[in-house]
This record gives structure tokens, sequence and C-alpha cells, in this order.
């Protein structure tokens, strides 16, 4: 059975708050993640693997950002509605609703949202597909180079 946009039930998701810093404070290096100075943006993850939707909330964080943590479409679009966040970043492949509809969900209800798939399916296919429903942006798992998707969030949220 497909679900649609009205079938969301309000599920637990998790908000990430990031620590602030002093002025004049150096910036936090962790890895490759180097924190830069940025405006608060409340950024919507929804992810069902959670060593990765975890590790990307650490990344928006160290980046300044509200994040808020979805493991699931259901959850995803609970968030956005109670939320509304800046941005989503959201994967193709869950359980339950995939990301394809979550897509097309937000960007019926939220048309002004920004949405940039993060996903392993690589596939021409999956792309197009959710371009067409309403994404921004297409990144690949595993992000191997943060800076490209600090790029991209940078990029959507410009325009």
């Amino acid at each position: 059975m497909t679900q649609n946009c009205t079938d969301v039930a309000v599920g637990a998701f998790v908000l990430s708050i990031p620590r602030l810093r002093s002025k004049g404070s150096t910036p936090q290096v962790g890895g490759d993640m180097t924190v830069m100075d940025t405006t608060q943006k409340k950024i919507l993850v929804i992810e069902d693997e959670p060593v990765f939707r975890t590790t990307l909330a650490a990344f928006l964080q160290r980046r300044n950002h509200l994040v808020y943590q979805a493991e699931n479409g259901q959850q995803g679009l609970a968030a956005m509605a109670v939320f509304q966040p800046d941005l989503v970043l959201c994967d193709l492949k869950m359980p339950g609703m995939d990301g394809h509809q979550v897509i097309q969900c937000i960007s019926r209800r939220f048309p002004d949202k920004p949405i940039i798939v993060i996903s392993g399916q690589a596939n021409l296919e999956d792309v197009s597909r959710a371009l067409r429903a309403g994404a921004q942006d297409y990144l690949l798992k595993p992000i191997t180079h943060w800076q490209a998707l600090d790029h991209a969030i940078r990029d959507v949220l410009s325009h």
C-alpha cells in the first residue's frame, strides 16, 4: 500500500542543538569537518541509517546549524510540519515511505523548501525522478568530500 501525504503519524524525532562558541574562539577541527561561521539554519535530516544520520547531524552542528533528525519518511513529514526547517536532506531508500514519496509530499505542501537528496542510489532513473519530484540537488553516499555538501547547502539556500 502506498502512503500519501496525509498519512503522517507524529513519531519520535531528535533535535540536535549546536554548542555555542564565544566570540573570537577558534574553529574546532574534527577530521575534515572544520567549523565555519555561518548563519544558523534549521536543517531536517531524514535518514534511516543511524550511523550516517548521526555523523551528518554532527557535521551540520559543527557548521552551527540547528538539526532535526528523523529516521523515516513519516517522522520526516511530521518534523517538517512542526519545525518548518530551512532545508531538508533526505535519503531515498527507506522502509515504509521512501524518499521519492517524501520529496513529492514536501514539494506539494511546502513548495519553496529546498531539498537535497543524499543517497547510495546512483542510477540515473533515481536521480532524475528525485529531481523531477522537487529535489534541488543530489549527492551520493558515502560522502567523502564534506566540502561538496557544504557547497550544495550554501547553493540551494542562496536561491
